[in-house]
């Protein structure tokens, strides 16, 4: 049997998770399965359950849970010999402006882009073109 998490692939089970989280039905679900196919939104919860439980799912999301947000991507794409744009990780946008109010200016020229780790389609991504637009952030 073929389950499908996926809202738009139908197989011989659909399950759409919504908001619930993974229980010991969808597990013993999972487990009578052949292949998983999962949701664009898969959380790391049922993911976890459908690798530990059914030999063939998809898409395979290791990478995804293993480096996760900006901050992972940036990881993986060094630990991957990928080129990216100079990155620089903060905690948080306070520790780069006390970084910049002890070195006097910022570790980069304007304009830069400062990014939260999570979020997707832009959210959480902000141009600073100068001093003032660093200051809104």
């Amino acid at each position: 049997m073929i389950l499908s998490f996926h809202p738009c692939i139908d197989a011989d089970k659909q399950i759409i998770m919504g908001e619930r989280s993974a229980d010991n039905e969808i597990q013993q679900i999972i487990q009578k399965s052949s292949a998983v196919i999962l949701p664009q939104g898969c959380s790391a919860g049922l993911y976890s359950m459908c690798r530990s439980h059914c030999p063939h799912v998809f898409p395979n999301y290791d990478k995804r849970f293993q480096y996760p947000g900006k901050m992972g991507q940036a990881r993986l794409f060094a630990v991957m010999g990928v080129p990216i744009p100079r990155t620089m990780v903060w905690r948080d946008v306070g520790s780069f402006k006390e970084h910049k109010k002890i070195k006097k200016n910022p570790p980069h020229s304007f304009p830069f882009i400062i990014k939260t780790d999570q979020g997707h389609e832009g959210d959480g991504v902000f141009l600073v073109r100068d001093e003032d637009t660093l200051a809104s952030v």
